[in-house]
């Protein structure tokens, strides 16, 4: 199985936001769709393994951040390859809040969305919750969303080992010893830095 072919399904970019200033956790998935329209409703796919799965676990309640083509590698390296165990994610972004309290993007998103979780489904290594939407609004119509395969072919980004896309099959090229990223190529420019966590060349392993 060619598993690139997976990346041509058009998924999007999202960053999943639960809790609130007192205790607020978050990450990167590419895994909402909307499920029914009346009510509207969204599946939302995370790994157990994050804290944000745990958070969610408890809250009951979301936002959904819908990313934006002009996300900065940076904001997608902040959500999606460091752990809300560890750090505030929010601590120096710009977000707005919903009714709850939780926070969501305040730039570099297309829309956003916010609402209660009203079933869930154990799918192995990740939870599938589905979102029952109680807000939500457009804060750009002039900017395209940021898909999957914008992310992989476009940003040359990478995919979280939690991701439910990610792909442990092995790349020959230089490996990040921070991030994991992987830069597919037989040469390394001296002057090369990860576009993900901007370390220097001699961070990356020859695999």
């Amino acid at each position: 199985m060619n598993k690139i072919a997976l990346q041509k399904l058009s998924y999007g970019l999202y960053v999943v936001g639960v809790g609130n200033d007192e205790q607020r956790s978050g990450c990167v998935i590419n895994t909402a769709l909307q499920v029914t329209s009346k009510p509207p409703q969204l599946s939302v796919t995370i790994s157990k393994d994050n804290h944000t799965h745990d958070a969610l676990m408890q809250t009951k309640h979301c936002t959904i951040s819908i990313l934006a083509q002009d996300a900065p590698m940076e904001l997608i390296s902040n959500f999606g390859f460091q752990s809300s165990r560890d750090v505030d994610k929010f601590a120096n972004i710009a977000y707005q809040k919903d009714q709850n309290g939780t926070p969501y993007l305040d730039k570099y998103t297309c829309a956003w969305l916010s609402g209660d979780i009203t079933a869930t489904l154990d799918v192995g290594s990740h939870t599938l919750f589905i979102v029952t939407i109680t807000e939500g609004e457009v804060t750009s119509d002039q900017i395209e969303p940021l898909t999957y395969s914008y992310y992989h072919q476009i940003k040359k980004g990478t995919t979280p080992k939690n991701a439910p896309s990610f792909d442990d099959t092995p790349k020959s090229g230089w490996r990040c010893s921070v991030c994991g990223y992987v830069h597919e190529s037989d040469e390394l420019p001296e002057d090369f830095t990860c576009p993900i966590c901007h370390q220097p060349r001699s961070a990356f392993i020859k695999q």
